[in-house]
C-alpha cells in the first residue's frame, strides 16, 4: 500500500536527511544566521518546513486523502522532520558549530536551518520508490 510506514522508510528518510543537512551544515552563512535570527523566525521557518512536507506527503503518499491512514500520515511527517534534526544536530556537533551549553538559542537556530532543507531532501528520498 502506498500509504504505508516501514523501517525501510526510515532509512530512506535519514539517507536523504543527510544529503542536505550536512553539506548545508558546513556553511558559514548558516553559522552567521543562526547566531542573528530571532526565535519568532525560527518558529516560522520550523512551521514552513512541516507545512511544506505535510503537503507533499498528503499528495505523493496519500493522494490527497490520509484519512485512509491518518497515524501513518502524521508519522510520516513528524519522522521525517525528527530525523531532519537530529541529522542536523549530528552534523553540527561534527563541525562543532553547536553551542549548546554556551548558547542555547543560537544552537536551535543553526539546527533548524540545517533541518529546513534536509526535511525536503528526506521527503524527496522517501518518495522515490
Amino acid at each position: 500500500m502506498k500509504g504505508e510506514f516501514s523501517t525501510k522508510d526510515i532509512v530512506e528518510i535519514a539517507v536523504g536527511s543527510i544529503v542536505l543537512a550536512l553539506p548545508v551544515s558546513l556553511t558559514e552563512e548558516v553559522w552567521n544566521l543562526g547566531s542573528e535570527l530571532s526565535l519568532w523566525r525560527t518558529g516560522i521557518i520550523s512551521l514552513t518546513s512541516l507545512f511544506g512536507v505535510g503537503i507533499f506527503v498528503y499528495y505523493k503518499f496519500y493522494e490527497g486523502s490520509p484519512e485512509r491512514n491518518t497515524t501513518n500520515f502524521f508519522a510520516r511527517i513528524l519522522t521525517v522532520y525528527f530525523v531532519a534534526n537530529v541529522v542536523a544536530i549530528f552534523g553540527l556537533l561534527i563541525i562543532d558549530k553547536l553551542p549548546l551549553i554556551e548558547d542555547p538559542l543560537v544552537a536551535i537556530n543553526r539546527i533548524v536551518l540545517v533541518a529546513f532543507p534536509a526535511s525536503f531532501s528526506a521527503t524527496i528520498f522517501d518518495s522515490l520508490r
